[in-house]
């Protein structure tokens, strides 16, 4: 009778640890999951143009945005620096307006960048195989290079977010 006794206890400590184990993987989970919706995952809305339809025009507007209101914030910078605002008025901008606005642009450049592809920006044909060679880049970077100073777009920065 002993024996079976040891046994089952022997059963029940190690069931126990087992159930303390899958318990405390799914309290983690829960925690991540909680925590995940509390983060701020990029979820905004921009006000795209109507003629933005393409993933690279978006990003193209993301960036022509991005360089408005980096040259408000050096329009600012100056308003502080010759004494017409504060530098409380200029830190409330900064936390308060500016940086706010360029996290929201650069993670919906991260979400729309994430689906890019490398471009083709030309072909060659081998003269030794025949073959068509691509000449690929990749795509964020490229688009970044050559959007940076776009001027493509009307910015309002009142009415993107």
């Amino acid at each position: 009778m002993n024996w079976i006794k040891e046994k089952l206890n022997v059963a029940w400590r190690w069931t126990r640890q087992k159930v303390k184990s899958v318990l405390i993987f799914l309290g983690v989970v829960t925690i991540v999951l909680a925590a995940g919706t509390q983060l701020d995952l990029g979820t905004y809305d921009i006000n795209y143009p109507t003629l933005a339809n393409t993933d690279t025009e978006k990003v193209e507007f993301i960036y022509q945005t991005r360089g408005v209101l980096r040259l408000e914030h050096n329009e600012m910078g100056r308003k502080y620096r010759d004494g017409e605002i504060s530098e409380g008025e200029f830190r409330d901008y900064q936390e308060n307006y500016y940086k706010p606005k360029v996290k929201i642009l650069n993670q919906q450049a991260n979400i729309i960048g994430e689906r890019l592809v490398d471009i083709v920006i030309a072909t060659t044909t081998s003269t030794t195989t025949g073959k068509t060679i691509e000449v690929k880049v990749n795509a964020r970077q490229y688009i970044k290079k050559e959007f940076i100073d776009s001027d493509k777009w009307n910015v309002n920065l009142n009415t993107i977010f």
